[in-house]
């Protein structure tokens, strides 16, 4: 199971051995974190995958229409430089975040 945040000034860190993480830049000297300071951090997203779904009504037998349509997962994704990272459970604590993965899941 993969947890992660963002915390509260906005760097990312990612639950390694029981503890959160602060994640190095791949790019930096070593110094810099990887954080949303960085124009290639993206937002965090709801994970979703396609169901196919009745969107009309059935005669008989014989269904009107069919259509496809999203269902959330319960994940986040979070876009970085290098890769997309898929977390079980996300929080982001930055002041004013609309995304908190954890409240989804209770």
């Amino acid at each position: 199971m993969m947890k992660g945040k963002i915390n509260m000034y906005g760097f990312l860190a990612v639950e390694r051995a029981g503890s959160m993480n602060k994640q190095g830049c791949p790019h930096g000297s070593g110094a810099e974190n990887c954080g949303d300071w960085c124009p290639l951090f993206g937002e965090p997203e709801a994970e979703t995958k396609l169901a196919h779904a009745m969107l009309g009504q059935q005669e008989g037998s014989c269904i009107i229409q069919v259509g496809e349509m999203s269902e959330p997962t319960g994940r986040t994704l979070l876009q970085l430089c290098k890769r997309t990272l898929t977390f079980d459970e996300f929080k982001d604590e930055r002041l004013g975040s609309v995304h908190d993965g954890e409240a989804d899941n209770e």
